[in-house]
């Protein structure tokens, strides 16, 4: 299955699996049923996908560690009515954390908005890499929502 123990999470190889290649395979079919068991048993796992090239995995941590370090009054600016997907922070009983929502971040014209917010002149940079890194994120999690269906036999047949 192309799965070991990485920082004591389950990791699942993911970097060689193409959906619309491995799909209904026995290679498939095993990396389903891998993901599927360790979401049942441990809640979790570690994706090992080398296809996300390092440096825009750089790029990105760097633009979010900026984002971070936004004053307080700017990161307050994004707020959504939905709990806990806008600034989310200054909590007395967990004082390190903090979390910013940006729904649909793989829509340009979205994140646009979002730094639109917090930014007075934009940040095309911002935008541009989010949404890059986003959208491949986003391919994965679809393969992924798809094999743990078709691990439970509700997916295509």
């Amino acid at each position: 299955m192309g799965s070991d123990f990485r920082h004591g999470v389950l990791a699942i190889e993911l970097s060689m699996t193409s959906l619309a290649v491995d799909r209904g395979t026995d290679k498939w079919n095993s990396l389903c049923k891998g993901v599927r068991e360790a979401c049942e048993n441990y809640g979790c796992f570690e994706i090992v996908y080398d296809k996300i090239p390092l440096q825009l995995r750089a790029e990105a941590f760097s633009l979010i560690k900026q984002l971070f370090s936004l004053p307080l009054e700017t990161k307050k600016k994004n707020v959504n009515p939905k709990s806990f997907h806008g600034y989310c922070g200054e909590y007395p009983h967990v004082r390190l954390y903090e979390s910013l929502g940006l729904e649909d971040a793989s829509n340009f014209e979205a994140v646009r908005e979002f730094t639109e917010l917090l930014w007075p002149n934009g940040n095309d940079h911002f935008c541009n890499t989010i949404v890059t890194m986003m959208r491949q994120l986003d391919e994965k999690k679809d393969m992924i929502e798809m094999m743990i269906l078709d691990s439970y036999g509700f997916g295509e047949k």
